[in-house]
């Protein structure tokens, strides 16, 4: 089994940070999440998040700082033996400043329907926000406190 390494991102701008809609895998509704993803074998983890969001959203990013980590384990037998490179991975965490569209996105993130702008304020009363008590930490990461937001066992893709 491989634990996979991916880097994610709060992105500020004005008081608002970039979230990804998604849709939930069994069609029952969407989740939030924050952009980013896989880190590749020999890419720095700041290059494989600028690259990351880069083809999620089109944004360019600075300011770049660790704020937290999530462990993320998939339990879903069907998953695992289909999936064992996506079954267990540490998410690192970062907080970034918006610094311009570049692009359009070129390479969406699974069941991303789009990226939106969310007030702070509603961001962090999110029910539907991933990583699991990410919302409820957002005070504490603004105030420039890193944070563990613990082992999350998901069953199956959201």
């Amino acid at each position: 089994m491989i634990i996979r390494v991916s880097n994610k991102a709060l992105i500020f701008r004005e008081g608002r940070v970039l979230l990804n809609k998604c849709a939930r895998a069994d069609g029952s509704g969407f989740y939030y999440d924050l952009p980013g993803g896989g880190q590749r074998p020999g890419e720095a983890a700041e290059d494989g998040l600028r690259r990351e969001i880069l083809e999620e959203t089109g944004c360019r990013i600075t300011e770049i700082r660790f704020c937290g980590l999530f462990e993320e384990i998939n339990v879903n037998p069907q998953d695992r033996e289909n999936y064992p490179d996506y079954c267990h991975r540490m998410i690192h965490v970062f907080t970034a400043q918006y610094a311009g569209q570049a692009a359009e996105p070129t390479e969406k993130d699974f069941c991303m329907l789009e990226s939106i702008w969310l007030p702070l304020e509603e961001a962090g009363r999110l029910d539907n926000l991933l990583p699991r008590g990410l919302g409820e930490q957002l005070p504490e990461i603004l105030k420039g406190k890193v944070v563990w937001l613990g082992a999350q066992f998901v069953d199956g893709r959201m």
